[in-house]
């Protein structure tokens, strides 16, 4: 079971879910996303956070995560856009 908290996504059996429409982000299709909130997991925790901007080669999106220096590579991680 899922969970949004404050920006983290939780695993939590006793609580109630939330369904979630979403699409894994592609260096093709990122740039229809801009201002969208995405999900990815770092540090074995889920993160929700927006997409700021893309770089022109669509393969970096800026985001507000400073552990993360404000930026993820798409290429190297599952990251999808929420709906």
């Amino acid at each position: 079971m899922i969970e949004i908290h404050k920006g983290i996504i939780c695993n939590n059996k006793y609580r109630q879910t939330n369904t979630m429409n979403t699409i894994r982000l592609t260096p093709e299709n990122v740039f229809q996303y801009i201002g969208y909130e995405i999900i990815f997991k770092t540090r074995k925790k889920h993160i929700v956070t927006r997409i700021n901007y893309v770089s022109p080669t669509g393969k970096t999106i800026y985001i507000k995560h400073p552990d993360l220096q404000d930026n993820l590579q798409i290429v190297s991680r599952e990251i999808y856009v929420i709906l």
